[in-house]
């Protein structure tokens, strides 16, 4: 069988004539920004019952829409369910900033992008259509002393179990939508935001990365959940 020399799009594009130039963050060198952020979250925050969808949410590191995301981590400095048979799970997205001074839309501030990936108007924290982009993050073992490990999330289960997973501290990540393409392009194009014509648009402003408590903690315990985003722009 024949041997294969296989380029990218990117370095065919640097090896034509003319060069064709890349874009920062999309195959072109780009400066990496980094966000980190803390949310205090109580053993009581974790114990809500849970009916369609209304369990409690937790937003950090706000970004642009137009970030290009490389990296997503959590972590916590405490067990957040501190039962010998936890439960609690999170799932893991982002929403609008829901501020009304960051140049984000008044018709989108503290709205979630949709599932649906089609640029509709976003939707209320509790649709069934929230983008639990990065997946649903579960712990399913958890003695009372362990604390969620740092966790990679950016491409959910894409790429197997995230590092830190695993033993007695069992986290485990499941159904991420967020793609390796996506990381290429600015967020906003991933949820398919388009202008009145149906051209591709950016809706500016800000994102944050928002968890939603889909199961309830055994046993609530307080901690601060840290949350680390690096992006280009």
């Amino acid at each position: 069988m024949a041997r294969v020399d296989t380029k990218s799009a990117v370095i065919t594009d640097h090896d034509s004539t003319p060069k064709k130039a890349s874009t920062a963050g999309e195959g072109a060198f780009g400066f990496l920004r980094q966000v980190e952020d803390i949310v205090a979250v109580t053993a009581t925050d974790l114990v809500s019952t849970i009916t369609s969808r209304n369990g409690s949410t937790f937003r950090m590191c706000r970004f642009p829409t137009q970030a290009k995301l490389k990296k997503v981590e959590l972590a916590s400095d405490d067990s957040l369910d501190s039962n010998a048979t936890a439960s609690v799970a999170f799932e893991i997205g982002v929403a609008f900033s829901d501020s009304l001074t960051d140049g984000t839309k008044k018709d989108y501030a503290g709205l979630l992008p949709s599932s649906t990936l089609t640029g509709v108007v976003p939707v209320a924290y509790d649709s069934a259509t929230f983008n639990a982009m990065f997946g649903t993050l579960t712990n399913a073992d958890a003695p009372t002393t362990d604390k969620m490990p740092r966790i990679d999330v950016t491409f959910g289960a894409l790429l197997g179990a995230p590092p830190g997973t695993g033993g007695s501290n069992q986290y485990a990540l499941t159904a991420g939508t967020y793609t390796l393409a996506a990381s290429m392009a600015p967020l906003w194009q991933f949820f398919g935001y388009v202008d009145g014509r149906g051209n591709p648009q950016d809706p500016g402003g800000y994102f944050d990365i928002f968890l939603r408590n889909s199961v309830v903690a055994a046993t609530g315990h307080a901690a601060n959940i840290y949350g680390k985003v690096q992006y280009v722009l």
